[in-house]
C-alpha cells in the first residue's frame, strides 16, 4: 500500500510514493513519516546495493574465471612450447654426442685395425722367415694341384715370396725326382721306338726337365740309343719347351711341317702348335681322352698305334 507524505514547510505537498509493505499508514506525524520514509529508503537502497554487489561479484567472478582459464591456457601453451624446445635441445645435444661418439668409435676402430694389421704383418714377416712357412707354401701348392686335377695350374706368389721360388722349385724337384725311379717305361714304348727307327723317323726328346735329369732318366731305362737329341732345360728356370723346340728345328734344318710331336697333355698340343708341328696325344697321362680330343684330332690309347697313325698323317 502506498501513502502520501507531505514535505516539511509545504502547505500543498506533492504526493510521494513510498512502499511500506503490507501496513497502511493512515495518520503519522511528520517526524514519524520522515523516519518511516528514511527506513524504507535505506532498506530499499540496501537491497538494491546488495543486488548490485551480487551482480558485480558475479561479473568479477566470471571475469576472474575467464582470466584464470586464459592464463591456464597460456601457461599450458608456454609449458608445451618450452617442453618442445627442451626436447629439441636435448635431441640436438644427443645427436651431437652420438656423432661425436661415432667419430670417436670410428677413429678407435681404425686405430685398432691399423694396430692389428701391423701386428699381423709383423707376425707374418716373422713366420715367413721360418722353415715352417716354406712347408706351408708347399702344402698349399700341393692342395691346389690336387684340386685342379686335370686342369692346368698356374701358381701366383706374393711379391714378397718371390725369393722363395728357388727353394720351392728345389722342393718340387726333390718330390718329382723321388718318384722317378718307380716309374716304369710305358707299355709298348720300346717296341714302338724300335719300329719308328726302322721306319726312318729321327727321334728326339723335348722336355721341361733339367737336361742332366733327363739324361739320367733316359739312361737308367736303357733308351738313350733311340734318340738323336735329349732337349732339356739348362736349369729348372730355363727357357720354355717352345723355345727349345724352335731352336732345335732351326739348328737341324728340319721342316716343322714334317715334324710330329707325341705328348700326353693339352699343353703338349699347345707347344706343338707353337713350333708348327703336328701333335699326337697319348691317353696314358693324367688328362682324360675327352680333354685331349679337344686339343688334337690325333689321340691314341696305346703307343703301339703310333706307327700306323704316322703313315696316315
Amino acid at each position: 500500500m502506498h501513502t502520501a507524505v507531505p514535505s516539511a514547510g509545504d502547505s500543498d505537498p506533492e504526493p510521494l510514493q513510498i512502499d511500506i509493505g503490507i501496513k497502511e499508514v493512515a495518520a503519522l506525524t511528520t517526524e514519524e513519516k520522515l523516519q518511516h520514509f528514511y527506513t524504507a529508503s535505506i532498506d530499499s537502497a540496501m537491497l538494491e546495493a546488495q543486488q548490485v554487489q551480487t551482480q558485480h561479484q558475479e561479473a568479477l567472478d566470471k571475469i576472474f574465471q575467464e582470466h584464470k582459464e586464459t592464463k591456464e591456457r597460456q601457461i599450458q601453451s608456454h609449458i608445451q612450447a618450452e617442453t618442445d624446445n627442451l626436447k629439441r635441445e636435448i635431441n640436438k645435444t644427443v645427436s651431437a654426442r652420438q656423432l661425436e661418439y661415432r667419430r670417436l668409435l670410428s677413429d678407435k676402430t681404425e686405430e685398432i685395425k691399423q694396430q692389428l694389421f701391423h701386428d699381423v704383418a709383423e707376425r707374418l714377416a716373422q713366420f715367413r722367415s721360418t722353415p715352417e712357412y716354406l712347408e706351408y707354401l708347399s702344402q698349399r701348392i700341393q692342395e691346389a694341384r690336387d684340386f685342379a686335377g686335370e686342369d692346368a695350374l698356374v701358381v701366383y706368389l706374393d711379391p714378397a715370396d718371390q725369393n722363395r721360388i728357388p727353394e720351392l722349385a728345389a722342393r718340387f724337384m726333390e718330390h718329382y725326382n723321388a718318384g722317378v725311379p718307380g716309374c716304369a717305361v710305358t707299355a709298348h714304348a720300346v717296341d714302338t721306338l724300335q719300329t719308328l727307327a726302322r721306319m726312318g723317323w729321327q727321334q728326339a726328346v723335348l722336355s721341361a726337365s733339367r737336361r742332366d735329369y733327363l739324361i739320367e732318366q733316359v739312361s737308367a731305362r736303357g733308351l738313350q740309343g733311340f734318340f738323336t737329341e735329349l732337349l732339356g732345360l739348362a736349369d729348372i728356370y730355363g727357357v720354355s719347351k717352345v723355345q727349345l723346340g724352335t731352336d732345335y728345328l732351326r739348328r737341324t734344318g728340319i721342316d716343322p711341317a714334317a715334324c710330329v710331336m707325341v705328348g700326353d697333355t693339352d699343353h703338349d698340343a699347345a707347344v706343338a702348335a707353337a713350333i708348327g708341328a703336328t701333335c699326337v696325344l697319348y691317353t696314358g697321362g693324367h688328362q682324360s681322352r675327352a680333354r685331349l680330343e679337344k686339343a688334337s684330332p690325333y689321340v691314341i690309347d696305346d703307343l703301339a698305334q703310333l706307327p700306323a697313325l704316322l703313315e696316315t698323317i
